[in-house]
């Protein structure tokens, strides 16, 4: 006992002295190296070097006739940029449509027969601010209208406002994945009763270049005015809502419901259509507590608070549809929405004409001073309408591009505080599209609506992606 006593202890000390020596060694390293302090590097705004645009996949009912365009806005960019095809799995590397010119638009018609889409990336510095838009012309028995939806990049929150799948509509999600890697969905619903726990709504996995069409009517069946969260779990996605009427036995229009910005407490609607036909507020509270909302109107004459929008409650998790009509007297009015708790906000459209169509505007990011793209359509009206919560006037610079990537005309639009300010814009023979800017980066928001035989159909006005942040790269250890 004592022998086993004493090796304890022997080792204990030559525990003690091995720790000695180490405290003693730090302590000379501590007095020996130089006082100074570790200077991490900041982070840097880089323009982009590249950039990827996935466009939802054309609808195949009503005939339907699609067209891309795709534009890189900066005037002295070099680079390119291309429209391929994907499809079963891959992205082919065959180009539909190439261009290395600054600003030259580029237009390729869809064919509804394949099962593909179309993919626009940009290369060097033409992928500065790259947009593309998809439109579609629907004209038959089963479905018309015209729709319009911008063809963005990847991101993990997608939000919608304003969907239907009662009797009388037919709605899908159509997510598309543009990357290789795997990417993995939720879709959230939220209705006038509540959030709807959809089976099979979580989890769904989509391949490397994949696709997935989602019949909404199959996930939240018979709801109107619905509201719907796309998040991924893992990768990011494009997320596209398409949705038809009908109207007993004819179509009664179709659209491309446009995403909307993430929940807040200050909301700014961008103004809906002009002209006859029923309108109605949507307001989506996806939180878990109830939201208090405030409802401030921007009409062209000046802001006011409408009496019958005051104190509005949205129970949590829910969404609540309120009429608007007589409200904005067929003028294009901005809604700002001031709430208690993050919400959505979008106002549903409907026309009165005899080819009957719909629209939803919801909130989008704010303009900037560098430019954003707007198509131009043969024969169609195109208006863009600007709004703002900013504290002074701002100006909105509409420009008009020709084939060839010059600026062919230029026009100001003043918008004033709390009013919307419209234009018509006619476009000079030869025009491509437009280019829409702010002279500050400030509250003002914009957005394009249609206006034609077809139907009408509205778009957001945003810029693509002009610069990005580098994070700060720190030597390793």
């Amino acid at each position: 006992m004592r022998h086993r006593v004493g090796g304890v202890v022997r080792a204990g000390l030559a525990v003690l002295a091995v720790v000695g020596c180490l405290v003693a060694l730090l302590a000379v390293h501590r007095v020996d190296a130089p006082d100074e302090a570790v200077t991490l590097p900041s982070t840097t705004t880089v323009a982009p070097d590249s950039a990827m645009l996935a466009c939802p996949k054309a609808p195949t009912t009503g005939r339907p006739v699609s067209t891309v365009l795709a534009a890189s806005p900066r005037a002295d960019a070099q680079g390119r940029v291309r429209m391929r095809v994907l499809a079963r799995g891959r992205v082919f590397e065959a180009s539909l449509v190439e261009e290395t010119a600054a600003r030259v638009g580029l237009r390729h018609r869809v064919d509804p027969r394949a099962r593909s889409q179309v993919v626009v990336t940009g290369e060097g510095e033409q992928s500065t601010g790259l947009t593309a838009t998809q439109v579609t012309v629907e004209r038959g028995p089963d479905a018309s209208g015209l729709a319009v939806t911008a063809c963005p990049a990847p991101a993990d929150r997608w939000w919608f406002s304003g969907v239907d799948t009662d009797a009388a509509a037919t709605s899908r999600l159509d997510v598309t994945n543009p990357t290789s890697g795997l990417a993995v969905v939720d879709v959230l619903v939220y209705s006038s009763t509540g959030r709807i726990a959809a089976p099979g709504s979580r989890g769904i996995a989509i391949g490397p270049y994949g696709h997935r069409s989602l019949p909404l009517e199959r996930l939240a069946p018979g709801v109107s005015d619905a509201s719907l969260q796309v998040r991924t779990q893992r990768g990011q996605v494009v997320a596209a809502v398409h949705t038809a009427r009908t109207d007993g036995v004819r179509p009664a229009g179709s659209e491309w419901i446009a995403p909307t910005t993430s929940p807040a407490t200050d909301v700014l609607v961008n103004p809906g259509i002009a002209g006859r036909g029923d309108r109605t507020l949507l307001i989506t509270n996806p939180g878990a507590r109830e939201a208090l909302v405030q409802v401030q109107a921007f009409s062209a004459n000046g802001a006011f608070r409408p009496s019958e929008l005051t104190d509005l409650r949205v129970p949590p998790g829910s969404v609540l549809a309120t009429t608007i009509t007589e409200l904005v007297d067929r003028e294009g009015v901005a809604l700002r929405l001031q709430s208690t708790v993050g919400v959505l906000a979008g106002v549903a459209s409907t026309t009165a004409t005899a080819r009957q169509d719909f629209t939803v505007s919801g909130a989008s990011l704010p303009l900037r001073t560098d430019p954003a793209v707007v198509a131009v359509l043969a024969r169609v009206t195109t208006r863009v309408c600007a709004a703002s919560k900013a504290a002074a006037t701002s100006l909105v610079t509409i420009e008009q591009v020709g084939t060839s990537g010059a600026v062919s005309g230029r026009e100001v639009l003043p918008v004033r505080v709390g009013r919307t300010a419209c234009l018509d814009v006619e476009p000079a023979r030869g025009t491509a599209y437009l280019l829409v800017s702010a002279d500050a980066s400030d509250d003002t928001q914009a957005l394009a609506t249609y206006v034609g035989r077809s139907g009408v159909a509205s778009v957001p006005v945003s810029a693509g992606v002009w610069e990005i942040t580098r994070p700060p790269v720190v030597p390793a250890p």
